[in-house]
């Protein structure tokens, strides 16, 4: 891990001498104060100069500070903020960054609200959009790598807001917009997906009693919280994040326009599509135990039953009406028995209400047809039978009667 520590070093550094604010080789920049390469310089040193392989000892914060200082810097743009976060995430996959070093779990926040909040100056469109994506892709790698556990709930929740941003900037291209719902997928799948265990871990601490929802009425609680972390894993972060999540993706589902032009009916339709998939992927995570949880089963009541009701109305694009079925069918696969007045309001009010519209269209042509039939009998009743029969008419062997 020593190795790879200082190559991710040298490589940061190598980038930022090609900036003349940080090339060595200036005679006339000798006396300017260069706080990054400093920094990282010392930071070399130290770790070159470790006697364990390992880092066994080592601080996580002396390693991250002062990539986070590029990161953070206004004077970088991105080429340099890109090579920072570049060597964050190769530490952070390669395992260097592990819960073992001292002050693992600090430097885990350290990174999330370093990169979350990060500003670089912005010089070429496409590069930008690169250094976005791999910024993104760092908040991945932290959650859900092995300092993803130390991480709190504030820097998850700045995590999921950086992700939800980027991904509907219209200034952004479909790729990079691709890349940020790929980001808040995997971000809803490892709230989501440990939801089960921190409620199991909670009954166990209530002594084993039945884990019914009175043991978690009061989930948004920070007493709660501290009893959530108990798991397996050892979250820092519990379900007050995942209720806040969850509220604000129904939130968004209840929004209108801001006006009634093409740009904005678009942009709306296209939050919708998103936080729809990723309640669908929620639910989907977390399977029976969501209805465990209070405070999630309220917001599937109001606000997320509401608007499933508004968007199966009609009116919407095919593609909205399908994801909003499909968060209905999760829905019906995992709680139905706690929403039985929500989906007798949905049967009643959606489904009933089309299949009866399209019975309607179904009888409309034979109605139609049947009102031809019948007028156009009087009319050969008036012309006197004078009609002769089409050949073919009279039964086998009776044409001359």
């Amino acid at each position: 891990m020593r190795t790879l520590v200082v190559h991710e070093i040298r490589h940061v550094i190598v980038a930022l001498r090609h900036n003349v604010i940080w090339a060595s080789d200036q005679a006339f920049l000798v006396d300017i104060e260069r706080p990054l390469i400093d920094a990282l310089t010392r930071l070399r040193e130290k770790v070159a100069a470790w006697p364990d392989e390992g880092l066994v000892g080592f601080s996580a914060l002396d390693i991250v500070a002062p990539l986070l200082l590029v990161v953070r810097s206004p004077q970088a743009s991105g080429p340099f903020t890109l090579a920072a976060l570049r060597a964050l995430k190769a530490l952070l996959s390669a395992g260097a960054l592990s819960p073992e070093l001292v002050h693992a779990g600090a430097a885990a926040n350290e990174v999330i609200e370093a990169v979350a909040g990060c500003r670089f100056e912005q010089t070429d469109a496409q590069l930008d959009e690169v250094v976005l994506a791999e910024l993104m892709d760092v908040l991945v790698t932290c959650l859900r790598g092995p300092l993803g556990a130390s991480v709190g709930d504030g820097a998850v929740w700045d995590a999921l807001q950086t992700c939800f941003i980027n991904r509907n900037l219209a200034v952004h291209s479909p790729l990079l917009n691709h890349a940020a719902e790929k980001a808040l997928s995997d971000i809803v799948a490892y709230l989501f997906g440990g939801l089960p265990e921190m409620l199991e871990a909670h009954d166990g601490m209530m002594g084993g009693g039945g884990g019914g929802s009175a043991d978690v009425a009061e989930c948004g609680e920070q007493k709660l919280a501290d009893a959530s972390t108990s798991t397996s894993a050892e979250r820092s972060h519990g379900l007050p994040c995942i209720v806040k999540a969850f509220g604000f993706l129904c939130s968004q589902l209840l929004l209108t326009p801001a006006s009634d032009n093409r740009s904005a009916r678009a942009n709306n339709e296209n939050l919708r599509l998103l936080c729809l998939r990723l309640l669908r992927q929620a639910v989907d995570r977390s399977g029976p135990a969501l209805a465990r949880c209070d405070a999630i089963m309220s917001l599937v009541h109001d606000d997320l039953a509401r608007a499933l009701l508004d968007m199966t109305a009609g009116g919407l694009p095919l593609e909205i009406l399908g994801e909003a079925l499909g968060v209905v069918a999760s829905l019906w696969r995992h709680l139905r028995a706690a929403l039985k007045v929500q989906f007798e309001a949905l049967f009643n009010g959606t489904f009933l209400r089309v299949l009866h519209q399209l019975d309607e269209a179904l009888r409309q042509p034979l109605r139609s047809a049947g009102d031809a039939s019948f007028d156009e009998a009087p009319s050969a009743a008036a012309g006197g039978g004078g009609a002769a029969p089409a050949p073919g008419y009279f039964p086998q062997g009776q044409e001359g009667i």
